[in-house]
């Protein structure tokens, strides 16, 4: 994300009770000093009770421009356990046989090429949840991978748990791959990272 997406932050027309922002994404380095719209964003932003976010360099950010308290938290996906995620899925996998599961919300082409690579050396079929970006990449992928679209947070959790082995570029399924004990391989921006925790 490059710019500020000024949709994400409340629009108050009157106030009725204290409003919190729990655990915000800041994500992207914005340079509040140059943005056109700076003195939209901070009067949104003080319009909140309290804010806390995920990066520590995120909440310094927010205190200089808004002088309110703004704590670092940890991201919400790490506050429950295994086992309570658990009771969140279903018991039977959403997909029949063993496979690496590619989640990529950045659409890598990296991260294609490195699941069908792990597909091809473990011999299991390659899933993908989010689609595939482009007519092209369907030409590409579309006959390779098994495309399970129909996904929201249970279907997503389901494929984690179930996958041999998960291929990524995000920070959520790289957490979701360690509270479930996957392998993983992880794309950065700078390396592909392999974590192979059980594979076989």
């Amino acid at each position: 994300m490059q710019r500020l997406q000024l949709c994400l932050l409340p629009a108050f027309f009157c106030k009725i009770r204290q409003t919190y922002c729990l655990c915000s994404q800041y994500g992207c380095p914005i340079n509040i000093k140059t943005y056109k719209d700076r003195k939209k964003v901070i009067d949104l932003l003080n319009q909140y009770d309290a804010i806390s976010v995920r990066e520590a360099v995120g909440a310094r950010y927010i205190r200089e421009i808004t002088k309110m308290p703004t704590a670092s938290v940890l991201d919400p996906t790490l506050l429950l356990n295994p086992q309570e995620y658990d009771n969140l899925i279903d018991d039977k996998p959403l997909i029949k046989g063993e496979y690496v599961f590619i989640y990529s919300p950045n659409f890598t082409e990296k991260v294609n090429e490195m699941a069908e690579a792990l597909g091809d050396k473990y011999n299991k079929q390659v899933v993908i949840s989010q689609g595939l970006i482009s007519k092209n990449a369907m030409l590409k992928w579309g006959r390779k991978f098994n495309i399970y679209t129909a996904t929201g947070p249970k279907e997503f959790l389901n494929l984690c748990k179930n996958a041999s082995i998960i291929c990524c570029d995000s920070f959520h399924a790289v957490a979701f791959s360690i509270l479930f004990k996957k392998c993983f391989s992880f794309l950065t921006e700078w390396k592909i990272t392999a974590y192979p925790i059980c594979c076989k």
